[in-house]
């Protein structure tokens, strides 16, 4: 597991992928400053807000595009082939794969939370970064799984961005749906039950790495303790269900 999470590391590493680190934290602050300079009131949050907004979609791009991208090319280049022939288990190989994708999600969190720590509290930039890792670490799995039940990099990454912008807008369609203006029937009770199963059985990104931590100076170490217990349910979870679909898939 050590050796094969190091080696996805080093392919983080000689892939290039902290090179598109700087062009999204570029873009972030350049726009974040954009708007900053021309809002009219409570330029400073807005400026804060879009630069944590552009660097959390951004993180998560990175993340999941290197997942899904690499276990593709393990597919096509026969290297996952490879290193099955040895004498290593398939669980080895899973888990050493998630091991050496949290450390990526680490090292993302952790680069792309350095601006926060130059204008707002150091609490509620550590706050926002952990979540981010957590959330990072969480989609990592979801591409793992994804990726290795479809093996099409297309298919893949269609369906974890499908997951994750479901996830995230999750609780607006709930507020919605149960809103004053929402029109109830049978038809109308139908749709909300299904939508209820399936916000069971997401997680509530929506409450990940929020941009009100940064905003508002206040925040407090607790807000992490949901976001924790879903983390680890969750990562159990999809790591099981990735696991049996790759126990069973011949390679």
């Amino acid at each position: 597991m050590k050796t094969i999470a190091r080696y996805t590391l080093l392919e983080a590493l000689r892939n290039k992928m902290l090179w598109l680190i700087l062009p999204i934290l570029l873009l972030g602050l350049s726009f974040s400053h954009f708007l900053q300079r021309t809002a009219i009131t409570e330029s400073s949050e807005i400026q804060a807000g879009s630069l944590a907004l552009m660097e959390r979609t951004g993180a998560v791009f990175v993340m999941v595009s290197f997942v899904v991208g690499g276990i593709s090319r393990e597919y096509q280049e026969k290297g996952m082939e490879f290193f099955l022939a040895l004498p290593m288990g398939r669980t080895s190989y899973l888990f050493g794969k998630l091991l050496g994708y949290a450390c990526c999600s680490l090292l993302l969190a952790i680069l792309f939370t350095l601006p926060f720590f130059l204008s707002n509290s150091p609490v509620s930039a550590s706050i926002w970064g952990i979540s981010l890792f957590l959330e990072l670490a969480l989609m990592s799995c979801v591409s793992l799984f994804f990726s290795i039940s479809l093996t099409q990099m297309p298919l893949a990454l269609a369906a974890v961005s499908g997951f994750y912008l479901l996830s995230r807008s999750m609780g607006a369609i709930m507020l919605i749906m149960k809103g004053p203006l929402a029109v109830h029937g049978f038809l109308e009770d139908i749709a909300d039950r299904a939508i209820s199963l399936v916000s069971f059985v997401l997680p509530s990104l929506d409450d990940f790495t929020r941009t009100g931590w940064i905003l508002y100076q206040e925040t407090k170490w607790q807000v992490l303790l949901p976001v924790l217990v879903q983390t680890a349910i969750y990562l159990l979870l999809i790591s099981a269900a990735a696991l049996f679909d790759f126990e069973r898939r011949e390679i």
